[in-house]
């Protein structure tokens, strides 16, 4: 609309994440929920936002059974896809080398979503190995 000017002010990403971990000897896993959230960003009318930035890991030793990842107003609220769409996100673990196009990289991207909302869930078993010293960038 001419002569209006949209300003998206606090957004961010609330992550949401269970997290399993055993102790050295532990016969059953124990399982976490946890809610980390990056931001905030302001974004301007059909602006788009690029970057690389750090963000919170879980800082504990485990396994990310679950992992989705969606935008948030300042108070939490998710925003709907008609205000504001989310067109992909990367999430890397820096502490963990991965593969790119065909050669090794630096860093291991682990996750991603977007305006197709996927979540990362693993079956019964099975989870993305995290420790207490990861740092993850998105």
């Amino acid at each position: 609309m001419p002569g209006v000017h949209w300003m998206r002010r606090g957004l961010g990403f609330a992550l949401v994440i269970s997290l399993c971990w055993a102790l050295p000897g532990a016969a059953v896993a124990k399982s976490r929920t946890l809610t980390l959230r990056f931001g905030p960003m302001s974004l301007s009318g059909y602006e788009t936002g690029t970057g690389t930035n750090n963000t919170r890991a879980p800082k504990l030793d485990g396994y990310v059974t679950r992992m989705h990842a969606h935008l948030v107003d300042r108070n939490g609220k998710p925003v709907p896809q008609q205000r504001v769409m989310l067109h992909h996100v990367f999430f890397t673990n820096q502490s963990h080398g991965g593969h790119g196009d065909c050669v090794k990289a630096q860093t291991e991207t682990f996750y991603g979503t977007g305006e197709e909302d996927q979540k990362m869930q693993f079956p019964a078993g099975f989870g993305y190995r995290v420790n207490r010293s990861d740092r993850w960038k998105v």
